[in-house]
């Protein structure tokens, strides 16, 4: 159907509504479409579920974050500038396991409501993105596995943390399979 300009007939505005629309989809910047919602400094949208970043590097989300702990999931996840980080190398109590809650309640003291640098590695799971937290400038991992909240996790660790298990950590509990090898 050949429409006259300035759109004569419903059918013809019809078209000229959806030609209009593909034009502002071509000409406008996808992301901001796909999904609105400002970038933090480290190019990621926070705040909301699922997370993710716009910055390339080692994979997406690689880079380092560095802001205020929010909330603590638990032992080995917490959320930091709206960005639920994943500790690498951490294999932490888990919901439902003994020592669950006294081990969450230890990691809040810890870090809740402090500045964290967090050093991305580009790699997700589930929701959360994965990495390596300083605390006042100690390795997060360490500090939770020398108070006996969690075992290394020598398949993503390459073992850094074995030295800092506690026997009694390592009496309590099996270490997750996942930790285990690939």
């Amino acid at each position: 159907m050949k429409c006259k300009p300035l759109l004569r007939d419903a059918a013809c505005l019809s078209l000229n509504v959806l030609a209009l629309c593909a034009a502002a989809l071509i000409l406008s910047p996808s992301s901001g479409l796909a999904h609105p919602g400002g970038l933090n400094a480290q190019g990621c949208h926070g705040g909301s579920q699922p997370y993710h970043c716009h910055r390339s590097g080692k994979g997406a989300g690689a880079g380092v974050v560095k802001g205020r702990v929010t909330h603590v999931r638990d032992a080995d996840t917490i959320v930091v500038d709206g960005i639920a980080i994943r500790i690498n190398g951490l294999d932490a109590v888990e919901r439902g396991e003994p020592g669950y809650r006294e081990a969450k309640a230890w990691v809040q003291r810890l870090v809740l409501g402090k500045t964290l640098e967090c050093r991305l590695n580009g790699q997700r799971t589930h929701d959360r993105m994965v990495g390596t937290c300083f605390v006042d400038g100690r390795d997060f991992a360490e500090l939770v596995i020398s108070a006996g909240h969690g075992l290394d996790c020598p398949r993503y660790s390459g073992g850094r943390y074995s030295g800092f298990e506690t026997p009694k950590a390592k009496r309590a509990r099996k270490r997750a399979g996942y930790c285990r090898g690939r």
